[in-house]
């Protein structure tokens, strides 16, 4: 994760894909949050997920589906 997190180009190259898929801007979101998917196959999906500046610009309390997952 760190080479991705520190290799500019492949985060471009993330982006990129991700704007290129033609539903992606009119996917339906529940949360103020934008998703770019990364990596996807039958076992595991990796995710980045973007979290926007609260309108109140307020960083106390704050959490996001802390501890959760999907499936068994």
């Amino acid at each position: 994760m760190k080479k991705i997190i520190d290799d500019k180009d492949c985060l471009h190259k993330i982006i990129e894909h991700n704007l290129l898929q033609p539903a992606f801007l009119n996917k339906k979101r529940h949360y103020p949050t934008m998703s770019l998917n990364v990596y996807k196959n039958e076992l595991i999906d990796i995710v980045i997920n973007i979290y926007p500046e609260l309108p109140s610009r307020s960083t106390k309390d704050i959490s996001f589906q802390s501890i959760h997952h999907h499936g068994n």
